[in-house]
Formats: C-alpha cells, structure tokens, sequence
C-alpha cells in the first residue's frame, strides 16, 4: 500500500458557522457571559459540535427557563482546555471563546417567541422546532439556515445594554491555546480526536475529498435522530457542486464497516433529501484505522446496504488511516 501526503501549510477558509448553545439555568447562562465561553465535553457525541467552532463564526445563546434567545456572539478562538472551577455545576472541561457581535445583546423572548417558533418550523431543517432546544444543548445550523436566522433575529430582537442583561457581563473573559488533536493523537485515538484533527487541519480534510472546500460541519442533527460526523460542501458561485458524509469509526472489523455503511447510507440519504436534491452530487467516505487483514474492498454486502436508499457504489469511499508523528497518512482502499 502506498500512502499519500500533501506538504506545505494551505490556508483555508470556509465560510462561518452558525450556531445556537442552551443553557438550563439563568445562573449558568451568567456565568458563561461573566467568562465569555460556552463549555461542554467533546467525548460526548452530541457536544462534538464545539469542536467545529472557529475564528468568525457567530452564535446564540438559548436560556431554556425564560424560552428567550439571545445573540449575537463571535468566535475568537477554538476550543480549549478550561479551568474545573468556574461553577458550572458539571463536568465541561472544553470551552468556546466569544464576544459580542457589536455593542448590544439582542433577545427575543414573550410574544416575539411565538414568531421565532414559526420561523424555525418552517426555514430551518437541522432543528425542527424550538422544543429541541431543551433536549440538545450544542446545534450546528447549516450556512443558508444561519444567514436567515441571523437576518430575523436583527429584525426581530429587542436590544439591550450588556449591562442589563448580566452586571458581570465580560467582567473576567476566558480564553486560552487551542486545544490540538495532533497532541492527543497517540496510540488508538477515540472517534472525537479523529474528528478533531480533520477540522483542525482542512489540507488534510482536502486530501480526502478534493481541494476547494466552501462549507465544513460536523454532528448536524438530522435523518433519525443521527449525529452526522462531518459534511463537507463544495460550491463554485454559490452552485453545490459536491456535497461530502464522512463517517469516522476507530475500527476497521467487518462488524463496523457494516455499521459505518448503514450509517453513511442514511446520512447520504438525508444529505440528498434536505440539501443536494441531487444523489449524483452527494458522496460518501467511510474512515477508519488501517484494517488488520489485506482488504481490497468494501463488504460484500455493500451494494445490498447502499442500494435501498438510491446510492450507487461507486460514490462510497473506504480509506483507512495510520498515525505517523502524530499526524493521519490516508490509503485509500476502494
């Protein structure tokens, strides 16, 4: 088997994130705008999202008790490594610094909720009402649904002083290196370092799928209540050229290519039905560790998985990884 790898450090730039954080408690809600951070724990599947969340991308902060929404806020940095001491009541060592995104806190809460509801309902896909937002505390929303939800709250929102919504409003701002995948990456990493490296270094994420990446996301929430691993986005003047499911598993037996397939199969399926429109453009990559026997191709039963849900082989990718120097070399395998 050959491996390939692209030198030199390419600058990529994506198009922002958007995305909406809940908080249970009033006083918690406090204390993340006393430290400017949202905090949670990237080994848990559904806070994987924090580790998506980069310079420039902007995000909403939903308090479940007062059903109010509050934004907007920037990313300036990616997840880090926290202090345990910060009284958030849980264990949340991963945290996201943000600012305000200008000089007011916008909020919609009381009657303005029920148009909120409405829009949600109708305009966006990855949440499909505002009840979500008491169950899944970390939402990832695609780029189309956060420009319009940005566009509605500006017009919608009623604006305050920081002050007046917290009086420690940024009064002790966290924020800290990085946290980078390539430290972790020793021996069997788990699914979220994996996950982490290729959204911490998109040249290597380009390897896999092709240079020219327009939209990256990971963990949209979508097709049965499944967490989407990543999807990558190619688009040339705004016209989606490619869309990409990849589906990370840290073991390459059969018993889990058969699982990472099924998976695919319905990730693909709800790529094409909510966002593509079109099963030629929607693609499928299978990643995992380099199998332990000489594999030439995907199981057998492959084609019998994918078929029922109109996707045709030959747009699923198997390709496995090795860690050289706490880096992912890529061999592709069919």
């Amino acid at each position: 088997m050959e491996y390939f790898k692209i030198g030199g450090e390419v600058k990529i730039h994506p198009r922002r994130n958007f995305f909406i954080f809940s908080t249970k408690k009033k006083s918690t809600f406090n204390i993340l705008l006393k430290h400017m951070i949202y905090a949670a724990k990237l080994q848990r599947p559904e806070h994987r999202v924090l580790a998506n969340f980069k310079e420039g991308d902007l995000c909403f902060l939903y308090v479940m008790e007062e059903r109010a929404l509050y934004g907007v806020f920037e990313a300036i940095g990616r997840v880090f490594e926290g202090p345990t001491d910060i009284e958030l009541g849980g264990d949340w060592p991963h945290m996201i610094p943000f600012r305000l995104w200008g000089s007011h806190v916008g909020v919609i809460r009381g009657g303005k909720m029920a148009e909120l509801m409405t829009f949600i309902s109708k305009e966006i896909s990855t949440i499909s009402d505002v009840s979500e937002l008491h169950r899944r505390y970390l939402n990832t929303l695609l780029y189309d649904e956060g420009t319009k939800l940005l566009k509605f709250f500006i017009k919608k929102c009623l604006w305050k002083r920081p002050v007046d919504i917290s009086l420690d409003f940024a009064r002790n701002p966290i924020i800290k290196p990085p946290l980078d995948a390539r430290s972790l990456m020793t021996g069997k990493p788990k699914e979220y370092v994996v996950e982490l490296y290729l959204l911490q270094n998109l040249n290597k994420l380009e390897e896999l799928i092709g240079g020219g990446l327009t939209e990256v996301y990971n963990q949209l929430y979508g097709y049965q209540n499944r967490y989407l691993d990543i999807l990558a986005l190619h688009k040339q003047d705004n016209e989606l050229l490619k869309a990409t499911v990849i589906e990370i598993k840290t073991s390459s037996s059969p018993q889990n290519l058969k699982k990472g397939l099924y998976e695919l199969a319905h990730y693909m399926y709800w790529v094409t039905d909510k966002i593509t429109h079109d099963p030629d453009i929607t693609f499928g990559l299978l990643l995992t560790p380099q199998p332990e026997k000489n594999a030439e191709a995907l199981p057998n039963e492959a084609k019998m998985i994918l078929e029922p849900f109109g996707i045709k082989l030959e747009r699923v990718l198997w390709v496995s990884y090795k860690i050289e120097r706490n880096e992912l070399l890529f061999t592709p395998i069919s």
